[in-house]
């Protein structure tokens, strides 16, 4: 969500386009029937789930059932990801609807960090080994 920036930080068009945002925000919320308070869970959801998949994709998952901090966002609950003895990964407090499931995806692995253009990104994407990542996620019962 946009905030509103501390004065004399920033441009008068920078101001005057952030002002615009709030105030569409404001009027989609009305279209759309949402409170604030729904608009920012949302908002929160979607951070959560960016980070979560961040740290899937990037292979950040803790080694020797130490957790790593999801995110602290949602209501601010903390959510943590650990990887059980087993291999599954869980997630604390466990969020989902299903006690255990598989995620698969695929994938390409890029070994430039940065591209100079748009056209050289999809080039190396069409032209890099594809393969699958897959991660099977379990509740852990509660001791």
């Amino acid at each position: 969500m946009l905030s509103k920036p501390k004065k004399g930080e920033v441009s008068q068009e920078w101001k005057d386009f952030l002002e615009k945002q709030v105030k569409d925000q404001a009027i989609w919320r009305q279209q759309l029937g949402l409170s604030k308070e729904e608009t920012e869970r949302g908002y929160q959801f979607m951070q959560w789930c960016d980070r979560f998949s961040l740290i899937l994709t990037q292979q950040q998952i803790p080694e020797d059932g130490r957790a790593l901090e999801i995110t602290h966002g949602i209501e601010n609950q903390r959510y943590d990801l650990r990887c059980l003895e087993n291999g599954d990964l869980t997630v604390e407090p466990w969020p989902f609807e299903d006690d255990n499931f598989t995620v698969t995806i695929e994938s390409v692995h890029l070994s430039e960090l940065k591209f100079d253009s748009n056209e050289a990104l999809t080039k190396a994407l069409k032209e890099g080994e594809i393969f699958t990542l897959e991660w099977h996620f379990t509740k852990q019962l509660t001791k």
